[in-house]
């Protein structure tokens, strides 16, 4: 029995051209295709936003500083509305 017969004939064959006709009519491996490429091209976009936002950061110490003291405010607020949740944030330190 030839090889190609053993694997399910030639439809199971990429060198027929029932398989391609198959492959052509059936929209679901280029769906997956496609949305690979776009997945891809959507995780590059945001790398690159990512880095352009780091790099254009504030860079004077003042506005850090004041950019630190208000983060520290705001998880102090949250501690305060939301004892249950400060308390599962200490316990993964």
């Amino acid at each position: 029995m030839h090889p190609v017969e053993e694997l399910g004939g030639a439809e199971s064959n990429p060198g027929s051209s029932h398989f391609w006709e198959d492959m052509m009519s059936d929209p679901s491996g280029w769906i997956w295709a496609f949305l690979g490429i776009v997945g891809v091209g959507g995780l590059g976009v945001a790398i690159v936003y990512a880095v352009n936002q780091w790099r254009h950061r504030r860079k004077d110490l003042a506005s850090r500083i004041e950019t630190e003291r208000v983060t520290r405010e705001v998880y102090r607020q949250d501690e305060l509305t939301n004892p249950l949740g400060a308390r599962e944030r200490s316990d993964r330190r």
